[in-house]
């Protein structure tokens, strides 16, 4: 099934989002968009305590919806861990429900091998929901803010939905471990009296005795149990499961994360998948008595042909637990973080009264020193009427768009920080609801693949973290975002879209921005999105479902979707950075990079993405093959004549004069009076700051030095890719790229090449009549293959390659030769000639294509043109490209 077709699906206004981990960013880059797209402005997510602090202490200052278009929740009361994978939505005549392996990730949406079911549930459907009502009371104590309660009791008062304790005749139950109620005690009680004599099963963790096995050997008199498992990830110990008759389906390819379970015997058989893993913590322990909140759906007679790609996953040759399995297995993930004695468990935002009322708990006693902090301004809090919350006046320069708040408690004991939270803003959620926009551009799909372990794969998941992790856009691609508690406006002169702000202006004002640190840039989660889940996200045509999305090509390792780590921090299927890697593992990833970078090129000439693509699926179309050329040239596993074709590809399908990408795109944002949309998404400088980068690290044999000067400058001075740019942001982006010698090209190589070639020019026409001409110069030499021609106006600037008859020539633009017509009204000056008579040229022309060679002269900061050509020393030995 596709998540995100599911998401789209219109008739629902409320979604409750069930998660163990949580990636902010992808939530809101993909899961959040679809979500109103289909019509739902009221979303709620709870995921596991830790989890989300883990989240929001990593997406610091990336994030622009949090609070604003949704909240996030941790899950209270539960002594193991939240751990179900569910989203269900509701409207007034019926709901969905999806319910899978996956956490709410990129890798849980596809990076990693997963299940999932959706469909839906309500009056006169196949699916009353009989299950719905007892889980919406479970999350009622579950939900740790006011806010989350109050969504969930409007849901429970539709009054579609079945009264507590209606009994379901479905075939197929949902079922979740809550309070003192196992799973297990669930299934024994709906399969009583049932046999099964085996048992094959998928999971992504196991505890160290086979403790579900036991119970399932013991309760159905199963015999005979078949795991399949990533060897890793894997806790069971040889010794403690010698009794069991096990063998083991190892998975190595990817990592294997879906939990399924398949019974089989005379009776027939029985299947379970959901988020429950083969462990004690998932089946047999109560949640009352730190075991895990799970949810899984359970099929009374399936039909096989409906879990076909996992039973045959299944049913590949196993091998003995002492083949398969590590001698030193996995510790088992028993151990919780140690929580504060304080937890920030809501911070909420009354715009209209600029009012931050907030809630601990424990709740201090009287006379503690509470102060409450946002985007570190500190405020003075006093105590709301009834002693349990307290109420602080919102302070004026905040500019962030998802405030931070930070709660400091000074008693007795000491001085207790909490962990982070999100300020909740009580009206842009009203907004959100009131103001769901029906996306008008289909979304494209995005089913993620796998991470393998090579450095291609790392090369690959460098630059998705580049182009996913800047600026996010609510469904309409609308990517401005005001601070919170501030009122909208709209943007003014300096930031509207047509006033983009000078290129070489903000270079150079990119030396006086301090460079952030590498790791606060790159912070997010998005190394778990895959090369197939990139094309997917950026090439499923409107009428495609997903059903047949191609097959996973790289994978990732994850225990819940950040991996099984060792005691040094790497995944444990991940070698040292510097380590040996398999060649025939890189050539094989290589290859498919290739393939996909194919793919994108021949996707973007595609009619119908130039007619539905959003503005931002068009900048990280084109950024991809670039980012990949240049990673690939750099390592060694994509050839310079490869990496030049496709950057030549992306400039040709992006800056056609008549059918460039760029042009019919923004024309098409702003028939739809949406170019403020484009600017913000096309222009906030990150695909041109990769254009310009990788352009000017190439070393094209098909085209001179000069002429990749001349590409250059036209790149840089592309206004539209820099719309909403300023040299902070700029200078941000570049660090994300880290792209070889990117911050020495965008401000030293670039601005040598850009303002040179203007000097350049300025000399040529302030002696314009004096210059030697093809017809009546002074010199009147012949010209060489080679030379360079320029021409005010239309035609610029051409290399002279030979005569053609009847006063034309055959000269070379940007690589490709064609004939050009001479007369007395149309005139071109040599300038390689020239150059040989004035000093003045010949450094300009000099400093242009020694600053396009990288051959080290470029401006210094605070540096001029003049200054610069002083330090020009080398002796010109002739001007013919390639000399």
């Amino acid at each position: 099934m596709n998540p995100r077709q599911f998401c789209r699906e219109l008739g629902y206004d409320t979604a409750l989002v069930l998660t163990y981990s949580f990636d902010p960013i992808f939530f809101e880059k993909v899961v959040l968009p679809d979500l109103r797209s289909g019509g739902t402005g009221r979303v709620v997510v709870i995921a596991d305590r830790s989890e989300a602090d883990e989240a929001i202490a990593r997406t610091a200052g990336l994030l622009k919806f949090g609070g604003r278009r949704y909240v996030l929740s941790e899950a209270n009361g539960v002594g193991g861990a939240f751990h179900p994978k569910m989203i269900l939505r509701f409207g007034p005549e019926g709901g969905a429900a999806m319910l899978a392996t996956g956490n709410v990730t990129s890798g849980g949406w596809g990076g990693n091998r997963e299940l999932a079911t959706a469909w839906r549930f309500g009056p006169e459907l196949p699916d009353i929901g009989a299950w719905v009502r007892p889980l919406l009371e479970d999350v009622m104590k579950w939900s740790g803010k006011e806010l989350d309660r109050m969504t969930v009791a409007q849901v429970a008062a539709l009054p579609w939905l079945p009264a507590a304790g209606t009994k379901s005749t479905s075939p197929v139950a949902v079922l979740h471990s809550h309070s003192a109620t196992t799973l297990a005690s669930q299934l024994a009680s709906r399969w009583a009296g049932r046999k099964f004599k085996t048992l094959h099963a998928m999971t992504g963790s196991t505890d160290d005795k086979g403790a579900m096995l036991r119970w399932a050997r013991n309760t159905f008199g199963v015999e005979k149990f078949v795991l399949a498992v990533t060897p890793a990830a894997s806790s069971l110990r040889l010794n403690l499961i010698a009794d069991l008759n096990l063998t083991i389906v190892p998975v190595t390819d990817e990592f294997q994360h879906a939990k399924f379970y398949w019974f089989d015997g005379d009776d027939g058989p029985a299947a379970i998948f959901g988020s429950a893993n083969c462990s004690a913590a998932a089946w047999l322990v109560p949640p009352s008595q730190a075991g895990n909140v799970e949810a899984v759906i359970c099929y009374d007679r399936p039909l096989e042909a409906d879990f076909g790609d996992a039973l045959a996953l299944l049913s590949e040759t196993p091998q003995r637990p002492t083949e398969a399995l590590p001698e030193t297995p996995k510790a088992s993930d028993n151990e919780k973080p140690l929580s504060p004695r304080y937890r920030l468990t809501a911070a909420v935002l009354t715009e209209e009264t600029q009012r931050v009322s907030f809630s601990l708990s424990p709740v201090p006693r009287e006379g503690v020193t509470v102060v409450l902090a946002v985007d570190e301004i500190l405020l003075t809090c006093s105590r709301a009427p009834g002693g349990q919350s307290f109420l602080a006046e919102f302070p004026e320069g905040v500019r962030s768009a998802v405030p931070l708040c930070i709660a400091t408690i000074t008693d007795k004991e000491g001085v207790t920080n909490t962990p982070p939270r999100w300020l909740d803003c009580v009206g842009a959620l009203a907004e959100a609801e009131s103001n769901v926009t029906y996306s008008g551009v289909p979304n494209l799909e995005g089913k993620n693949g796998q991470r393998e372990q090579s450095k291609v794969a790392r090369s690959v998941q460098t630059v998705m973290e580049a182009l996913f992790a800047g600026i996010s856009r609510d469904p309409m691609g609308k990517a401005i975002i005001q601070p919170a508690g501030a009122k909208r406006t709209k943007p003014d002169d300096a930031t509207r879209a047509g006033d983009p702000l000078d290129p070489i202006s903000i270079l150079c004002a990119i030396d006086e921005v301090n460079v952030p640190d590498r790791r606060e840039a790159t912070q997010g989660n998005w190394r778990e999105l895959s090369l197939t889940g990139l094309m997917r996200l950026l090439f499923t045509r409107p009428d495609d479902d997903g059903g047949d999305a191609e097959a996973p090509q790289a994978g990732e390792s994850a225990d819940d979707e950040r991996g099984h780590k060792d005691d040094k921090g790497r995944a444990a299927n991940e070698k040292e950075e510097n380590g040996p890697e398999p060649t025939d593992v890189d050539a094989r990833h290589a290859a498919k990079v290739h393939a996909a970078v194919e793919t994108c090129l021949e996707q973007m000439a595609e009619t119908w993405f130039i007619r539905n693509c959003t503005a931002s699926n068009l900048a990280q179309a084109a950024a991809f093959p670039l980012a990949i050329a240049e990673f690939g040239r750099k390592e060694g596993w994509v050839i310079p004549e490869l990496a030049d074709a496709w950057v030549a590809r992306v400039i040709s399908l992006l800056f056609d004069s008549r059918s460039g990408l760029l042009k019919i795109v923004r024309e098409r944002y702003a028939s739809a009076d949406r170019a403020d949309e484009f600017a913000e998404e096309v222009g906030h400088g990150a695909l041109w700051a990769l254009l310009v980068t990788v352009v000017t690290n190439s070393a094209w044999s098909a085209i001179s030095t000069f002429d990749k000067a001349l590409m250059i400058r036209a790149i840089s001075r592309e206004k539209s890719l820099l719309g909403s740019a300023d040299a902070s942001r700029l200078r941000r982006l570049i660090c994300e790229l880290r792209v070889k010698d990117a911050f020495k090209v965008m401000t030293r190589r670039v601005p040598a090449i850009v303002i040179g070639l203007d000097k350049l020019e300025h000399l040529i026409d302030s002696r314009w009549e004096e210059a030697t001409y093809r017809k009546g110069g002074a010199a009147n030499s012949p010209w060489t293959t080679g030379d360079l021609l320029y021409r005010k106006g239309v035609a610029g600037w051409v290399t002279f390659v030979r005569e053609l008859p009847c006063n034309r020539f055959e000269a070379t633009r940007l690589g490709k030769a064609m004939p050009f017509q001479e007369s007395d009204d149309i005139r071109y000056v040599n300038v390689t000639q020239v150059s040989l008579e004035d000093a003045n040229i010949a450094n300009a022309l000099r400093i242009v294509v020694q600053a396009s060679q990288g051959r080290g002269l470029a401006m210094e900061v605070g540096e001029t043109f003049e200054q610069m050509g002083r330090r020009a020393r080398e002796q010109l030995v002739g001007l013919r490209e390639g000399s």
